[in-house]
């Protein structure tokens, strides 16, 4: 299905798909506060075109992260098997997978070993 012809409608439906409420998504597309965002706001999911748009956006988010999680159970795998061939358990600290290396906060970009 494409992009909503109307371009609020297709707003609050990318706005609900990221976590926000419909009231909200509604009070910050239509610029309305209080009990007409919550009242719209819950007529709005209520349209056939928007829930179909809404669930559509979701199956596409939820591709992408199984997707993503099948990636990073492979570098894992690669990661231990290359630590296994070398007869090291510390190749898998000192060669992250690439993606972890890439979490910022989680692993330094470039690790330094003493030993070399």
């Amino acid at each position: 299905m494409p992009s909503l012809s109307n371009q609020r409608h297709e707003a609050f439906c990318r706005a609900v798909v990221r976590g926000e409420s419909a009231a909200g998504a509604y009070a910050g597309i239509y610029h309305v506060s209080g009990r007409t965002a919550e009242v719209n706001g819950s007529k709005l999911l209520r349209n056939a075109a928007v829930s179909e748009r809404i669930a559509e956006l979701q199956g596409t988010a939820a591709q992408r992260t199984v997707k993503t999680v099948e990636s990073l159970v492979a570098d894992l795998d690669a990661t231990i098997a290359f630590a296994r061939e070398c007869k090291n358990p510390a190749a898998m600290v000192l060669h992250p997978p690439p993606c972890v290396a890439r979490c910022p906060g989680q692993m330094p970009s470039k690790l330094r070993c003493s030993a070399w």
